[in-house]
């Protein structure tokens, strides 16, 4: 369906060395000589690369970032803000500043997709929602704190007007310091709400880091999903593909979160970090089933086999004395289900119970080896 290339990505720390920073392929031992491994707080980092090509491609967005990038570390440390969210609003920033100056020479975006290259633009990453003001408070302190400290480390080309606003170039003189941290923010929410984690599935590291893919970050969410997504380590793309048969006018989306949860689970999951409450097909039509106040005889919808599944179950002669709940909860030490007779069922009785079933299988055991050679079956 699609395979898109990020607008900007970050190689993650543990594996700054495995991967190429301009098409996050994998490297091989002899891409990158020891000596030139560089610590990321170093004024003399040198971001690892797989050719010469992807060493010239990288170079001006280096070259921007090579007076910000060595007093990273420090100030998130000192801000108790996590480097690769300030380490990748400086790449988007960076790149922005590097597609401004190729526009400027005549390479557009048509041009480079005209080309086979396909360019994801700073517009469509603009036009997703930040959700600044479903932000947690500490983290948007935190991140402003931090992000007003690489404000003055910033090139002069980064601040211009027609960097940050869709404006004409007029809007410059109205540009401070205020103006470009809002920015900046709203840039750091954007990557909290929308950025994907890049995980090579085929390699040893499963993290090789995060980026933003504006046109992926478009696929609404679904619990029932009719796409999944793959990250490609061999061109640095994001993949999405069909799972099944889709109709022509049919909405494709993809899976948020981890699908084996209850309803429920993935509906204040889904509202916890994506603000938004699910109203897909597989959420309505398990509405009763998880205990909410709709029955789904109401719906005119079949509860999701999934959902009844992890639901637990529950026999509907002796309900009293099967456990409706998921087999997991029987490992807490208080077990909220019900015991024989209907009583709460403790540990001990569960302990009594596994002892018990055990004797029971050892007594067919010991029956079969004593019938052996008797006829007996």
């Amino acid at each position: 369906v699609l395979a898109e290339q990020p607008f900007g990505f970050i190689v993650a720390r543990d594996v700054l060395w495995d991967y190429c920073h301009a098409c996050c392929s994998r490297l091989t031992s002899s891409d990158q000589a020891p000596s030139q491994r560089q610590p990321l707080q170093s004024p003399d980092f040198v971001p690892a690369t797989c050719g010469e090509s992807c060493r010239v491609r990288l170079a001006p967005t280096r070259d921007l970032e090579q007076r910000i990038l060595p007093h990273l570390q420090e100030i998130a440390a000192t801000c108790h803000t996590d480097v690769d969210l300030v380490r990748l609003v400086v790449r988007l920033v960076t790149s922005r500043c590097v597609q401004l100056q190729q526009e400027k020479e005549g390479v557009s975006e048509a041009s480079q997709e005209a080309g086979g290259e396909r360019a994801t633009s700073w517009e469509r990453l603009l036009s997703l929602l930040h959700h600044r003001e479903h932000q947690p408070e500490d983290w948007l302190r935190v991140v402003e704190s931090s992000l007003a400290q690489v404000l003055p480390l910033l090139p002069d080309e980064v601040y211009q007007a027609s960097f940050w606003l869709k404006a004409d170039n007029d809007a410059a003189q109205h540009l401070d310091d205020q103006v470009v941290l809002t920015e900046l923010v709203h840039l750091a929410a954007r990557i909290n709400s929308n950025a994907h984690g890049m995980r090579d599935i085929e390699g040893r590291n499963a993290n090789v880091g995060i980026g933003m893919f504006p046109l992926f970050a478009m696929f609404n969410h679904s619990c029932r999903p009719n796409c999944a997504y793959t990250f490609s380590p061999t061109d640095g793309s994001m993949q999405i593909r069909t799972l099944c048969s889709v109709a022509k006018g049919e909405e494709l989306s993809v899976a948020y979160i981890d699908l084996y949860q209850t309803t429920a689970s993935r509906r204040q999951q889904l509202l916890a970090t994506k603000n938004f409450w699910c109203q897909c097909g597989r959420c309505r039509s398990s509405e009763g089933v998880d205990g909410s106040a709709e029955e789904p005889a109401r719906t005119g919808l079949s509860a999701d086999p999934v959902d009844l599944y992890l639901r637990g179950f529950c026999c509907a002669l002796c309900p009293s004395s099967v456990t409706n709940e998921p087999y997991s909860l029987l490992l807490l030490e208080n077990p909220p289900t019900t015991g024989r007779g209907g009583a709460k069922a403790s540990a001990d009785d569960l302990e009594g119970l596994v002892a018990e079933l055990e004797g029971l299988e050892s007594g067919k055991k010991s029956a079969g080896k004593k019938g052996k050679g008797k006829g007996n079956k």
